[in-house]
């Protein structure tokens, strides 16, 4: 018999109660099921330990009672609170399958139904009382085992076979309490006929240590979570705990613990669309909740014991499921979750590998699907992330190691197929947080972006060395398993730092003084470096090894460091300079190390170098006595200790014979050389590059001159007496490079030597300042010997800085001694009327030809000083204005034998400013030929013409050949520049006789006729023809021509000569002769170019016209009707309007010629009348006519009319009433009135007579003939003479 006890509530609401039996007769149903499947594998019986945690139970026990009870205890009983219930599936004992009782009203069931009751007793805290009470405080299962065969089922069990399925219950049982919420404990019981009560064997429970957390976490899990609704915000919930496992073995009790670190998820709102439908489907009815577990060492378990590897994680639906087949997930954490099962409740649901379209379409087989895309990962991702909370900050039950929570990392290739889609969306997440561990700074976690990780292969010597030093450097370094590694380099967005060489110099620099490394160490990192041949990286670092047991600074570039280090060689050990331990390297360093140095040491890297000659010479002085440090002359005491031995000079010098035969340069700064031989105590040692060139006395028969020893040592120049044999005969080098022989060739080398570092400037002021002139002139004399075949351009340099050449003696100073660079020609024979400002040497003095041909002094010739020296000088106003012409004449009188020495003196001649003007000098080219007669008039009054000297005739002829100008060479400016001139003379800005100023202008008006191109060029940024138009310099005519009328007025000013633009050609007098001033010379060329010939415009022709109007007299009428009718032509062609107003603001009114004078346009007709009308009517003369339209438009009539003409009659008798006529005149036009009258009356006809009774005025009578008055016709009336006369 199979006893289950549940510690939940109990079913004791009686409103229920039938709710109750059903539920419980479902849950002995599902039991039963399950029961039955025990035969195929017990750990489906995880079925009853979910029914328990479904109906809340904190705890279950479970019982196998092998006791025997009464045949009616055959049947499934339940007890629970207040009820009984009993299941008959045969209905052999009651009329139903199921029955039950109430406790409260059947208390006698002990004594009534005693073998029912019976089983119970003593089980669980059942008790006689637990009946007549009427109520147990729990749910009781009571479950008879088969020991035959039924008709529902031929299973039978054995006690073998119960204690064989409840040992494999006893392999997973560590893990089933995992992901439940209420279920703590469970318990396994056993009890027989010998025993009196219930035996514990088994027991598996949360442990007292967490329970209250877990508790705590679960009810707050349990408390936000809503099976009907997604939540806004997931529920997470991450604890850690510990479960319990106890075997009891006679008396005995053996405890495993297992430690885990739990997530609960349930998904928030933030879910996928087609997720969220899934959720709310009535037929899945499935709440997003997920949950990961990761087993966690136990502190208190041995290191070897057993713990959940990296890649067995097992599946739960709340409970494991069985792990058989192709379940295994291959992650290092359990997986929990509402997932879909397949029919046998065994397997997820999971995609096949041929899905068909059903399969696709399968909602329970999608729900898994997001929950494993959507879901799992989050709670993953919180698993990982409360690990590393819990690593960062211990809570006291748990212990996490960095590689636990590495552990939880899945790998890659471990995941199975089914379960490898969450890792992508675990790990693009998971790096976006603090997840890997760097050890520097006492650990600490950071992004993978901000981590260095360990890529170092396993294999590297100095891994350990390295992960110390950046650890020590606070570098994020992470030392990370592989499948970690890979992940963030498959899956982080970001570039993943890693070790580099670089990044570990960098660290070891910053904490090389506080890192104690170990000998061994250092030579792992250097291999390290050296092996990745970063030689650059070694710069600064101490782990160079040296021969004294200490480590130096690697120098990248040699030429910074305070000091090389030196590999020691075969040829020249470290016992040959003992005391220098601290510049070499370990002898003791392992052979590939030292290959790699010298591997580096070949490519120009670190301050490493092997010793060879140069070394050696650098390492040499260190060896000698202190005292010869820093000087340039020391003294050798061989038998003074501290000093080197009596042959230790020849024994150096043998080394140098020996193993520098070529090349004694490095050595060139030891004291070497004796100046006064090796026979005496005390010896005096110079140099082989001492302080001063060395140069030997006497050497070979040959010595220096008396005088120059002393001479050459205050140059600076070191004398030695005499060369030991073993210097100058074995080394023959030393007296070819370094001592030089005492000849003239050796001095000069000397004195070169001394410019190698002073420059020749500084050899030439030191002999110039420290030697008399007969010194000099001694040098000079030496060196006059020498050959240009014998002279190298070192020599001859030197030779040409020395201050040894004497100069021509100046006007103002005497001569002076100069070298070659500064002075390099010579003058002639030849003397010039003025001085030289620059020194020319003098080679008339002794022993200076020589020297003067070997170092190339150029001898000039008259032409070549005057266009080198001279020329420059009178550019420069090196010279006075008169000096200037005295030269200039001198050279122009011996122009072309200059010429013939140099056939550029004539263009140098052409550029030099030498001719003054104005207190400037100019070119020969700025002035004009003095012998033109027509430039002479053009620039009358200017200095445009040589003066003085140069005026002479044979002068004048050279100038002509050096640039003076003739007439076709007139320049523009100098053009204008004289009609400036004119203007001011002829305004009296300057003084000129004004027939003077008269040819000046004629002359330039010539000139530009006959040179009229000359007016297009270009002036200072406009033609000269308009800047010609502006000046006053056009004289006019002052006569008036003989055409011309006298009574006419002619223009007339003071000045007599105005601008181009304002005169008119002589053609034109007619038109303005009396308003616009003439040109006075005939000059057809240019009249167009200044408007000339152009007609003067209508004002001046209407004011012309006024002018003749006014003072008209009878006498010139032939020269006024040229006047009108040239006036009349021009203003025809102007617009009307314009004349009108022109005529109108002249105040003309009569302007019009009649042939006798002027009459106002209204009184002239253009057909001559019946008689003469004048001076009423006026016959336009034929010369006019063609006119006729232009007068017809002021007024002109075709024909006269003549009753007009008795109007004008009538109008000027009323204006003379009171002035009256002569009476010949009034008889006159009385005369002329009845003549009218008499021709209007034989042309009247009947129809015209209206129209003439308005028009007509007639005579009328007056008591006088002294006047004459007229009327209106129809104001007067007819009287006949005779009847007049008799007073009718």
């Amino acid at each position: 018999m199979l006893v289950v006890l549940l510690r939940c509530i109990p079913l004791v609401n009686p409103r229920m109660l039938l709710l109750g039996i059903i539920a419980v007769m479902w849950a002995i149903y599902q039991i039963n099921v399950a029961t039955a499947i025990l035969a195929e594998d017990f750990k489906s019986s995880m079925e009853l330990i979910q029914n328990a945690e479904d109906a809340n139970a904190k705890e279950i026990k479970l019982l196998y009672d092998r006791q025997t009870y009464g045949k009616d205890s055959h049947l499934p009983y339940i007890l629970s609170g207040d009820k009984l219930a009993v299941i008959d599936p045969h209905q052999t004992c009651f009329p139903s399958s199921s029955f039950a009782w109430s406790l409260r009203h059947h208390s006698d069931m002990v004594t009534r139904l005693s073998c029912q009751v019976a089983p119970f007793i003593g089980k669980f805290g059942v008790t006689e009382e637990s009946f007549t009470s009427g109520f147990y405080n729990g749910t009781l299962f009571r479950f008879p085992l088969r020991t035959f065969p039924s008709k529902l089922c031929d299973t039978v069990y054995s006690s073998e076979r119960i204690h064989r399925l409840l040992d494999s219950f006893k392999d997973d049982a560590h893990m089933v309490l995992i992901f439940l919420i209420h279920l703590e404990n469970i318990e396994f019981y056993e009890q027989n006929d010998h025993s009196a009560t219930p035996r514990l064997t088994f027991r598996v429970r949360l442990s007292d240590d967490c329970l209250d957390h877990v508790r705590q976490k679960r009810a707050e899990f349990n408390n936000q979570i809503n099976s009907n609704m997604i939540p806004d915000k997931p529920v997470s919930v991450t604890y850690p705990l510990e479960i319990e496992t106890i075997h009891i073995r006679g008396g005995e009790q053996i405890v495993q613990r297992n430690s885990f670190l739990v997530t609960n998820y349930f998904c928030g709102s933030q879910v996928s669309a087609v997720f969220r439908k899934l959720y709310r489907d009535s037929d899945l009815r499935f709440p997003p909740w997920v949950g990961t577990a990761l087993p966690i060492r136990d502190d208190r378990a041995p290191e070897d014991s057993d713990i959940t590897s990296c890649d067995d994680g097992h599946v739960f639906c709340f409970l494991p499921l069985p792990a058989e087949g192709n379940t295994a997930t291959g992650l290092p954490v359990h997986i929990n979750g509402f997932f879909a099962l397949e029919q046998n409740r065994k397997y997820i649901k999971m995609p096949g590998l041929f899905q068909t379209r059903e399969d696709l379409m399968d909602k329970r087989l999608l729900w898994n699907q997001c929950m494993m895309k959507e879901a799992l990962p989050k709670a993953y991702l919180h698993l990982i992330l409360g690990a590393i909370r819990l690593h960062a900050s211990p809570d006291g039950l748990v212990s996490l190691s960095v590689a636990d929570i590495y552990r939880a990392f899945p790998d890659f290739q471990k995941v199975s197929r089914n379960w490898d889609e969450i890792l992508p969306f675990l790990y693009s997440e998971l790096f976006q947080h603090k997840v890997i561990h760097a050890a520097s700074n006492g650990g600490h976690w950071v992004e993978p972006r901000n981590a260095i990780f360990n890529t170092l292969e396993k294999s590297e010597e100095a891994c350990r060395v390295i992960i110390e030093i950046l650890t020590t450097g606070g570098v994020n370094i992470a030392d990370v398993p592989t499948h970690v590694l890979k992940a963030v380099q498959g899956c982080c967005r970001m570039v993943n730092g890693r070790v580099t060489p670089k990044l570990v110099a960098q660290t070891y620099s910053s904490v090389q003084q506080k890192a104690c490394l170990s000998k061994d160490d250092r030579a792992k990192l250097l291999k390290y470096f050296l092996t990745n041949t970063k030689y650059d990286l070694l710069d600064g670092l101490d782990l160079l090894p040296l021969a004294n047991g200490q480590f130096a600074h690697f120098t990248l570039n040699a030429r910074r460091a305070d000091k090389l280090i030196y590999i020691a060689s075969d040829q020249i050990p470290m016992e040959l300079l003992p005391g220098l331990e601290d510049q070499f390297l370990c002898r003791d360093l392992a052979e590939d190390i030292k290959t790699l140095l010298i591997r580096a040491l070949n490519r120009g890297y670190t301050q490493l170098k092997s010793v060879d000659s140069r070394a050696f010479a650098t390492l040499l002085p260190q060896c000698l006595p202190s005292e010869w440090r820093g000087q340039h002359q020391v003294t050798w005491k061989p038998n003074q200790p501290n000093h080197p031995p009596k042959d230790w000079l020849q024994a150096i010098w043998s080394y140098l014979v020996r193993c520098c035969p070529a090349d004694i340069s490095c050595f060139e700064s030891i004291p070497l050389v004796p100046l006064h031989g090796v026979n005496s105590e005390e010896i005096q040692l110079v140099p082989l590059a001492a302080a001063g060139p060395l140069l030997v006395r006497e050497l070979n028969e040959q010595s220096l001159p008396k005088g120059i020893q002393t001479l050459l040592e205050r140059l600076g120049i070191i004398v030695v007496d005499e060369i030991p044999d073993y210097i100058a005969v074995l080394h023959p080098i030393v007296t070819r490079k370094y001592i030089h022989s005492p000849t003239y060739i050796g001095v000069l080398r000397a004195m070169g030597s001394i410019t190698q570092g002073m420059g020749l400037n500084y050899l030439s002021e030191k002999i110039y300042e420290s030697t008399s002139d007969e010194e000099k002139r001694k040098l000079r004399q030496f060196f006059n010997k020498v050959s240009e075949y014998e002279l190298t351009s070192d020599i001859i340099a030197v030779l040409a800085s020395l201050p040894i050449f004497e100069t021509v003696k100046l006007k103002s100073s005497s001569p002076k001694f100069v070298s070659f660079n500064k002075v390099n020609m010579a003058a002639p024979v030849d003397k010039l009327p003025v001085t030289l400002s620059q020194d020319v040497l003098d080679l008339t003095v002794a022993y200076t030809n020589n020297l003067a041909h070997v170092l190339g002094v150029r001898i000039l010739n008259m032409a070549d000083l005057l266009m080198e020296l001279v020329f420059p000088d009178i550019e420069a106003a090196f010279y006075e204005r008169s000096d200037v012409e005295k030269l200039m004449v001198f050279i122009l009188r011996h122009y072309f034998t200059f010429l013939e020495q140099n056939l550029k003196f004539q263009e140098a001649l052409r550029s030099l400013p030498f001719m003054a003007r104005k207190e400037v000098l100019l070119t020969a080219d700025r002035f004009y030929d003095p012998d033109d007669q027509m430039l002479r008039r053009m620039f009358l009054g200017e200095e445009n013409f040589p003066c003085g000297g140069y005026a002479d005739p044979t002068v004048v002829t050279v100038l002509r050949q050096v640039g003076l100008r003739g007439l076709d060479d007139v320049e523009p400016e100098d053009l204008r520049e004289a009609c400036y001139q004119t203007e001011d003379m002829a305004q009296g800005k300057r003084t000129m006789a004004p027939e003077k100023v008269e040819i000046k202008s004629d002359a330039i008006i010539e000139y530009i006729d006959k040179h009229v191109d000359i007016l297009a060029m270009v002036c200072d940024k406009q033609t000269l023809q308009d800047w010609l138009k502006d000046i006053g310099w056009v004289r006019r005519l002052t006569r008036k021509p003989i055409v011309y009328p006298q009574s006419l007025p002619w223009f007339s000013d003071e000045v007599g000569y105005h601008r181009p633009r304002d005169m008119i050609h002589k053609m034109h007098i007619n038109m303005a002769g009396s308003v616009l001033p003439v040109v006075a010379k005939d000059a057809e060329k240019i009249g167009n170019a200044f408007g000339w010939l152009d007609v003067p415009v209508a004002e001046h022709l209407v004011k012309h016209l006024a002018n003749a109007v006014n003072t008209f007299k009878g006498h010139d009428k032939v020269m006024y009707l040229e006047i009108t009718r040239a006036v009349y032509s021009e203003l025809s062609r102007q617009p009307e309007d314009d004349v009108h107003r022109l005529i109108d603001e002249n105040k003309l009114e009569s302007w019009v010629w009649h042939g006798e004078g002027f009459t106002s346009p209204r009184q002239v007709v253009f057909h001559e009348p019946f008689m003469d009308l004048r001076p009423f009517v006026y016959t336009l003369p034929v010369e006019l006519v063609l006119f006729h339209d232009f007068f017809a438009a002021f007024g002109a009539q075709e024909c006269c009319h003549l009753p007009s003409v008795l109007r004008q009659i009538k109008d000027k008798h009323d204006a003379a009433e009171v002035d009256h006529k002569a009476v010949t005149e009034v008889k006159k036009d009385l005369h002329l009135c009845v003549t009218i009258l008499n021709e209007l009356k034989s042309s009247i006809t009947e129809d015209k007579l209206p129209e003439l009774q308005d028009e007509l005025v007639l005579p009328v009578h007056t008591d006088s003939n002294l006047y004459l008055k007229m009327a209106p016709l129809h104001e007067c009336t007819y009287c006949d003479h005779e009847w007049m006369r008799q007073g009718r």
